[in-house]
């Protein structure tokens, strides 16, 4: 009888797996729950440009990387637009910059006030269906 200190594992499910996630008030994500069930397995996200692919991963990003100075935001863009999101942005919902006719600097458009509150969820789950959730629910913002 051969004994072994682990069972055998299958390598194409094998470790905690994005089970579903939704947002609420995050980016252009706005007034409803947004939801992808990819159920374990591997997800392609496609889209547009600004459909909101990157948006889904930077709030899986605020999940899973604790801390602020670790997360790098939109990570897709070009060297010059790095920077350009923050959790706050993401908050106020920004999606582009107005000049008013004789103003000398631009405003940025946003979809929410300060008084916002933005929700993201995801749970994650093994090949023997043990889940961990993950929840966030944005509490007062501090404007800097």
């Amino acid at each position: 009888m051969e004994y072994k200190l682990f069972p055998p594992t299958n390598t194409d499910t094998a470790g905690y797996r994005l089970d579903y996630m939704e947002v609420y008030n995050w980016g252009t994500f706005n007034n409803k729950v947004w939801h992808i069930d990819p159920e374990g397995h591997t997800t392609l996200l496609t889209g547009g440009n600004g459909s909101g692919k990157t948006t889904f991963i930077d709030a899986l990003l605020t999940l899973i990387v604790p801390f602020k100075k670790d997360r790098f935001y939109n990570q897709s863009s070009g060297e010059e637009q790095k920077g350009a999101r923050s959790e706050k942005s993401y908050v106020l919902g920004h999606y582009g910059n107005k000049q008013e006719e004789g103003a000398l600097s631009e405003t940025k458009q946003m979809l929410r006030d300060e008084t916002a509150v933005s929700i993201l969820l995801a749970s994650f789950k093994n090949e023997d269906k043990k889940s961990v959730p993950y929840f966030n629910a944005g509490g007062s913002l501090t404007v800097i």
